[in-house]
């Protein structure tokens, strides 16, 4: 097994270990440090998970919300290894991975979460899921294939789960259902059921964004189905209960997610599943080690009863973080404790159309789903991805989704 050795080491390129090699690498050439890093991902490839339900209902491209690691590393000093992570001794300071293993000076673990089945029976077999690009090509894939069903008549699909991610996709089928369906496969009536086990959706935003998003759901033809939990799923069915039963066409679980850390890390800084940090980031009795994104266990420094959330945004301003915590310890300069403070909620509920939350002020509209996708294009690397990306959008808002059968089901 080969054996290498890097300066730092980031583990996993979702957004915060991204965000921490861009600020790395930013900040080692303004102080004109000579670091490597390494960069270790099981994919070969960055992916930008807020686009996912958009790759799923071929709104955008697979490209739009991803680019090749090596893009980011050729002509530098630094490395990426594509392999997947089976142990982190934060002791001895060595990552194994299926590619070899890795001694590092100073490492920064970023390797997401997964989806959280909840034990319900079915949910893994025969529902699809969308945190990885591949499960979410995999899902329009699936979604082309029963269209094209010589013999199909009717399709429901039904999404499990009322937060972000369950809006997001549900509204993004639905105009899918709306436009391309209606259009291109005239003889089909598609039914889409969104499941929220609680009385409300998105029950952690204001109310006044939650009525604006169940009527903007409404006005696309969502079937909104509260106090609806699901029990079991099979190859036919979504058992809702005992005795209800809608039909399993297509259905997508999206109830919450987990992390993986159990897997790589020792039990003993493991909390609610995830890796429980100090307020700078770093393990408590292994300081070379940090954690971020959504496997870090983060408490606010000013208050213990309040755990940061695992998002998008808070990922970026960790990952922006460490970087700059590392940075500072190799100058011997302090870094404040890190404090995570939102600067708004935007979130889309099909095209044309989102959701802002920013303090006690909700938006809504066009403009909020405009600012989305803008704040999104600035995140992706290079002027040229990124007016190819705009120019890509801008065409595609003018005509059909992605609906192009690659694998046949």
């Amino acid at each position: 097994m080969k054996e290498r050795t890097t300066d730092i080491v980031i583990l996993g390129a979702g957004i915060a270990g991204y965000e921490a090699y861009r600020t790395l690498i930013t900040q080692l050439k303004k102080y004109s440090i000579q670091k490597k890093i390494t960069i270790v991902d099981q994919n070969n490839y960055f992916t930008f998970t807020p686009l996912l339900h958009e790759v799923a209902a071929g709104a955008v491209l697979p490209s739009h919300a991803s680019f090749a690691i090596r893009e980011i590393v050729a002509g530098t000093p630094h490395e990426f290894v594509c392999g997947t992570i089976t142990n982190i001794d934060v002791k001895k300071k060595v990552v194994t991975t299926t590619n070899g293993t890795i001694h590092y000076d100073m490492c920064i673990v970023a390797l997401g979460s997964i989806s959280n089945l909840y034990g319900v029976p079915g949910a893994a077999e025969y529902a699809y899921q969308v945190r990885t690009l591949s499960e979410a090509i995999a899902l329009n894939q699936a979604i082309i294939c029963k269209l094209e069903e010589t013999e199909r008549t009717t399709l429901t699909i039904n999404v499990v789960g009322g937060g972000y991610t369950g809006v997001e996709i549900a509204s993004e089928l639905a105009q899918l259902n709306k436009e391309e369906i209606h259009e291109l496969y005239p003889h089909i009536s598609a039914t889409i059921n969104l499941l929220q086990s609680s009385d409300t959706l998105v029950p952690y935003l204001p109310a006044k964004a939650r009525n604006h998003i169940v009527t903007r759901l409404q006005t696309l033809g969502v079937n909104v189905l509260t106090n609806t939990p699901v029990q079991k799923i099979t190859q036919e069915s979504v058992y809702t209960s005992d005795t209800a039963t809608l039909p399993n066409d297509i259905t997508v679980w999206v109830t919450g997610f987990t992390t993986n850390a159990p897997s790589y890390i020792d039990a003993a800084y493991i909390e609610r599943d995830r890796v429980r940090v100090t307020n700078t980031l770093q393990l408590d009795d292994a300081p070379d080690t940090y954690v971020i994104g959504d496997m870090a266990y983060i408490r606010d420094p000013d208050n213990d009863d309040i755990i940061y959330p695992q998002l998008g945004e808070a990922a970026h301003h960790a990952g922006m973080y460490a970087a700059r915590h590392i940075i500072n310890r190799l100058r011997n300069k302090p870094t404040p404790h890190f404090h995570f403070k939102s600067k708004g909620q935007l979130i889309p509920v099909g095209e044309w159309y989102g959701i802002g939350i920013f303090g006690p002020f909700v938006f809504s509209g066009k403009f909020m789903w405009w600012l989305r996708r803008t704040v999104y294009v600035l995140f992706m690397p290079g002027l040229i991805r990124k007016l190819r990306i705009v120019a890509d959008w801008t065409f595609i808002s003018k005509g059909t989704r992605h609906l192009t059968r690659i694998h046949k089901g």
